[in-house]
């Protein structure tokens, strides 16, 4: 839950699960949610929408987080993966520092002693200070963009990408060089990309997961950096 004294909407964008995830979203009460988090001291009251891209035979994040952009009602849009878990002052954490022209990057957390309490599965190892130099220092790298963790005015999140498309040019499908291509043509119209070391979510380790092994990520973001190049060019 958010120690958050406002209503806010929770967007969930499924990509094709087959795991059951759309039956427990048809049936989730929001407002018992509501109820409980009162109960634990929280003062927050969300609104659920979910939408499905049905694409069960190839993972296309691009669309599923367009699906997000495009249904967004509030002005500030936050971006965390479903493999995270958001610190319960994250929408306060951005919120404190929105600004419309500027792109928010907050920290991915390996706090192992607070997970171990929350979820039976480990973390990835690291540490929260990753890309903190670059950052604080003023460096734009965008390899160091992260939709894991991020935070931007809604309208700007709908940038018209190359193909077409509002938000991730959706031609990326499965792993890899979706978010750097976004990111880019956020800074090169101007956008300033700014680091809130507020902004913290608790990442699981994807080893731990029923995911694509790493030599399926790899090949997708082999082709994914060919695709990027030939977008560039455009």
């Amino acid at each position: 839950m958010q120690i958050w004294d406002k209503p806010f909407e929770v967007i969930v964008c499924v990509d094709g699960s087959t795991d059951g995830t759309q039956k427990m979203l048809r049936y989730w009460d929001a407002s018992e949610q509501f109820i409980r988090g009162q109960r634990r001291g929280y003062n927050a009251k969300y609104f659920l929408k979910w939408y499905d891209t049905g694409n069960v035979d190839r993972a296309t994040p691009a669309v599923a987080r367009n699906c997000g952009i495009r249904h967004a009602s509030g002005e500030l849009l936050i971006m965390v993966d479903d493999d995270c878990l958001p610190n319960n002052n994250l929408i306060a954490a951005y919120a404190s520092k929105f600004n419309p022209k500027e792109i928010q990057v907050g920290y991915r957390s390996s706090q192992r002693s607070y997970l171990d309490k929350e979820i039976p599965v480990p973390i990835e190892e690291g540490k929260m200070t990753q890309y903190y130099q670059d950052w604080t220092g003023g460096t734009f790298r965008k390899g160091h963009f992260t939709t894991g963790n991020c935070a931007m005015a809604t309208e700007v999140a709908r940038i018209k990408a190359k193909d077409g498309s509002i938000g991730f040019d959706e031609r990326f499908s499965g792993y890899g060089f979706e978010d750097v291509e976004f990111a880019n043509r956020l800074y090169e119209a101007g956008y300033k990309f700014v680091w809130n070391k507020d902004a913290v979510i608790w990442h699981m380790n994807p080893s731990a997961t029923n995911q694509r092994t790493k030599e399926q990520k790899m090949a997708e973001r082999e082709i994914n950096r060919v695709l990027y190049d030939k977008i560039r060019k455009e």
